[in-house]
């Protein structure tokens, strides 16, 4: 969950890119500092951040700040795994694409825009991302998907950013 603020990169001014950041990561980080001495103390637990497919992926310029936040949300669960997964405590992150939120109650629009993309899946409902991430804490998955087809997007990604990057502009252009 989160806020955007949309629109081309220029027009977003300093403040609606502040709130997105201040909306965005600041309840991970709460949330992550309530239940971590807890989880320590027991030396068992699962913590599942939420984070977004734009976490793993560029989905144009046109969601940057959102985009950015999510990212952070990303990189923290990975370094949060890297402590916590030795000493018990599984650690997941979920990025999940079209889920039927009242998110984009939340787009602030500045500039000319379009609406914020995301990958081409099929809006899913609260309930079937629950079982989802119930089946990733279950085989101790750090990245929990809804869309199965990110998969593939991530892995040529990872093959090559260069070449992924310059594909994306020749779609955009």
């Amino acid at each position: 969950m989160g806020i955007l603020a949309v629109g081309p990169v220029e027009d977003i001014p300093l403040g609606a890119r502040q709130r997105v950041i201040d909306v965005n990561l600041p309840g991970i980080v709460r949330s992550n500092l309530v239940l971590l001495p807890v989880l320590l103390d027991q030396r068992a637990g699962h913590v599942v951040n939420t984070a977004s497919t734009a976490g793993l992926l560029p989905y144009g310029f046109g969601q940057m700040p959102y985009t950015a936040t999510k990212h952070a949300v990303v990189g923290l669960s990975e370094s949060l795994a890297l402590y916590l997964r030795p000493r018990g405590i599984g650690v997941s992150c979920l990025c999940p694409a079209r889920v039927a939120t009242n998110i984009l109650e939340q787009v602030t629009f500045y500039g000319e825009t379009a609406a914020p993309q995301g990958p081409d899946s099929p809006v899913l409902d609260p309930e079937t991302v629950g079982e989802l991430v119930a089946d990733g804490i279950t085989d101790n998955r750090f990245i929990i998907l809804t869309a199965p087809e990110v998969a593939d997007e991530l892995r040529e990604r990872g093959a090559d950013v260069d070449a992924y990057l310059s594909r994306l502009v020749k779609e955009v252009v």
